[in-house]
């Protein structure tokens, strides 16, 4: 359980700081520019690592639901107001 914590949170960290990365980089370069897109994809393969990680607890289950649930808030008020 410990370990499955600690790779949890470090991707969770991964997770975090390629999102701002690519929140960054489409304010610069724009939505469909091509590393926007790039680093997209490297935040959806972090995402589905994350999922499969704790997708066997269920309370793992609850909490990541909830948190996905945050992140799909965070960019409708980040996203749709731009």
């Amino acid at each position: 359980m410990f370990k499955l914590k600690r790779n949890t949170e470090k991707i969770q960290h991964e997770i975090i700081a390629k999102r701002e990365l690519m929140i960054d980089c489409a304010l610069r370069n724009g939505f469909t520019n091509d590393e926007t897109i790039k680093i997209s994809q490297e935040l959806d393969v972090l995402l589905n690592r994350y999922w499969k990680l704790v997708s066997d607890s269920d309370e793992a289950k609850t909490r990541t639901k909830f948190n996905l649930k945050q992140l799909i808030k965070f960019w409708a008020r980040n996203f749709v107001e731009i």
